[in-house]
């Protein structure tokens, strides 16, 4: 879960993610990368849903 404010884009928040987390996989098990098809980890794809303003872990 993401808590973010209104002015960034969810388009940012994904790409940022995804960045950070594929640096850190190749970077901690760098075999992955050779075994990707094209080398990306993630697709070009993305899910996002909204839980308000009082959303948490446990309303979830």
């Amino acid at each position: 879960m993401i808590q973010s404010v209104p002015k960034i884009s969810v388009e940012i928040i994904v790409r940022v993610v995804k960045s950070i987390t594929a640096k850190e996989i190749f970077r901690l098990h760098p075999e992955v990368k050779s075994k990707l098809w094209g080398g990306d980890f993630w697709t070009s794809g993305y899910y996002i849903n909204t839980v308000g303003q009082y959303g948490n872990e446990n309303v979830i």
